[in-house]
């Protein structure tokens, strides 16, 4: 099944960015390569020159620093432990994130929010060929700082990661919606 889908998602792309298993239009202009789906692997990939040609379609253009920022993120690992979230500290956002979260998942159950932290950091830590990194865009234009997700296309799973290693939002979710996040490409 997951194959199939896989192959639909293909068939389908043409000038197209894939965020769930639906697809939507990002940048029809720019060519007809912005997600490639690799049949053989079941990567999905974009090229370097699509992923800054979504980032000016939403009038962003970074910094070679930013893109440094970025870099570091895909490239972090993770260090075992929650991150902050706002005023909250690492505890309280564990927490929250645990209480709203924990019913998204359909096929796990967690007992315990240190139960839910460790299924988290084993996601983080997994080198999944269906999960890849994301760039927020809403974040970055409401507060001008960086933040990427690690989204699996096929199970769902969505992560914060934090660039010192930490996690949060460990949640599942359908669709990250065509103009919030763009995948970055691994070779960044």
């Amino acid at each position: 099944m997951k194959k199939i889908l896989l192959v639909l998602l293909a068939l389908s792309i043409n000038s197209c960015y894939v965020v769930s298993n639906t697809v939507s239009p990002i940048a029809p202009e720019i060519s007809d390569d912005i997600t490639k789906l690799d049949l053989e692997t079941d990567e999905v990939k974009i090229s370097k020159s699509n992923f800054y040609a979504n980032l000016k379609q939403q009038d962003i253009v970074f910094t070679p620093t930013e893109i440094d920022i970025i870099r570091a993120y895909i490239k972090t690992v993770p260090i075992g432990k929650w991150g902050k979230s706002g005023d909250k500290t690492a505890k309280e956002s564990l927490e929250s994130n645990f209480n709203e979260y924990k019913s998204t998942f359909k096929d796990k159950v967690f007992e315990t929010d240190f139960a839910y932290m460790e299924a988290a950091i084993k996601f983080a830590k997994a080198n999944l060929k269906t999960a890849s990194y994301y760039f927020d865009v809403t974040y970055y234009k409401k507060r001008n700082n960086i933040l990427v997700i690690k989204w699996d296309i096929l199970s769902k799973e969505f992560l914060v990661i934090h660039i010192d290693g930490r996690v949060s939002n460990y949640q599942i979710t359908d669709d990250l919606g065509h103009s919030r996040y763009i995948i970055i490409p691994n070779d960044l």
